[in-house]
């Protein structure tokens, strides 16, 4: 508490000039402090005094700053493992403030600790990834576990760290892996686990079986006139249309629509 008081009670206006002294001694407490105190530390000043330094800067000014700049760069450190590198990802998931990247070492600091957990982040998640195809017969697809389930209405990931540095992939709609799924023959024995059971509403399965239906229709039009329509395409679309209505994934209203408008 008494390290950080010190660091609340520094002028990160600038309108006094700092007391050097003060920095001294709360880097050399840092190694004496437990990680609970030193992760008070540096949210206190990432986001709070920080916030209060202005927009531009005279050379002296910045060379007031750099001791402040050094404790965070010791506090970012892996090799020093003052803290572990979790709980700082943790607050910068939180958003980082522009003012800390008006310092090279430190905005350089603070992307190699971004890009040191991006690997964690895309081996958690195999959703984002529909080039593994097929996605059911994928090693690394469970769709049992909670990194595998997505939300019924906006097709995006339920359950995912808040903390870890997530490509935007991750991040939208996963209507293309519902599709993937879906189209493959026993894509459907992992829709039950893959997405939630829905009492209210639909998904987005209307709109990705307009997809298949047009692309059948795109296949049976390349057929010689001679040439029987394969029975196995629609015989699979309505055993996909069949299963979105009984587990009310799509709404026979609009599936009546649907078949209105391709035939």
């Amino acid at each position: 508490m008494c390290v950080e008081g010190l660091a609340l009670t520094a002028d990160f206006t600038l309108r006094t000039i700092m007391d050097p002294q003060k920095w001294i001694f709360i880097e050399e407490n840092i190694p004496l402090m437990d990680y609970k105190g030193v992760r008070s530390l540096f949210k206190c000043l990432i986001y709070q005094q920080f916030n209060s330094i202005p927009a531009q800067l005279s050379p002296e000014q910045r060379r007031q700053l750099l001791p402040s700049e050094r404790i965070l760069l010791k506090i970012l450190d892996p090799d020093l493992n003052v803290i572990p590198p979790i709980f700082t990802l943790t607050e910068l998931s939180r958003g980082i403030l522009k003012r800390a990247y008006m310092f090279p070492r430190l905005a350089h600091r603070l992307s190699e600790l971004i890009m040191y957990f991006r690997a964690v982040a895309e081996l958690s998640y195999v959703i984002g990834r529909c080039f593994l195809f097929p996605l059911p017969a994928h090693p690394s697809f469970a769709a049992s576990a909670a990194s595998c389930r997505i939300d019924h209405l906006t097709t995006q990931i339920s359950h995912r760290a808040p903390y870890l540095p997530y490509k935007a992939e991750l991040k939208a709609p996963q209507t293309y892996l519902l599709y993937t799924v879906i189209r493959q023959p026993r894509g459907k024995e992992v829709l039950s686990g893959l997405l939630r059971q829905v009492s209210h509403g639909r998904t987005q399965w209307d709109e990705i079986l307009s997809v298949l239906i047009s692309e059948t229709m795109a296949e049976v039009q390349k057929l010689p006139e001679d040439v029987e329509i394969p029975r196995y395409q629609w015989e699979n679309l309505m055993s996909i249309i069949m299963y979105g209505i009984t587990q009310k994934h799509m709404w026979v209203v609009l599936f009546c629509e649907c078949c209105r408008v391709f035939f």
